[in-house]
């Protein structure tokens, strides 16, 4: 009786895969001055907004022209982990204390309003250029 499996390759490969992307993601996470689990969110988001643009691009034949803006603006908001991860170690300021006393510690560039206004910036000025450049 032989136990010789010729599907052991792919056990190889799905290993050799796995720690490729894992060895990519510490590389990233290194460059950028990164946790790990924060560096595999970034990379992760990151990914995900490109695919939306290309899916949008090539099957809904979308003009690229048109959606940058909200690319754009998908890239940041897929960047905020990272954002949380430097003002914290930063060591932060006290911004706001809340209604129930906890002190939420961080820096103006982590903070929620800044984060949303920088959306919301890019998106306003995105599509004026757009529009301005038609």
């Amino acid at each position: 009786m032989s136990h010789n499996n010729d599907s052991d390759w792919v056990l190889v490969f799905g290993a050799l895969l796995l720690g490729g992307a894992a060895l990519a993601v510490w590389q990233f996470s290194t460059w950028v001055g990164l946790d790990m689990a924060t560096g595999f969110t970034v990379l992760w988001r990151t990914a995900l907004v490109i695919a939306l643009v290309v899916v949008a691009v090539k099957v809904f034949y979308a003009e690229l022209a048109d959606i940058w803006p909200l690319a754009v603006a998908g890239v940041w908001i897929a960047w905020w982990p990272a954002l949380d991860y430097w003002a914290l170690q930063s060591g932060g300021i006290p911004v706001w204390a809340g209604f129930e006393g906890h002190d939420t510690s961080g820096v103006w560039w982590s903070n929620g309003y800044s984060k949303w206004g920088v959306t919301a910036a890019t998106l306003g000025l995105g599509y004026s250029l757009r529009k301005l450049f038609r």
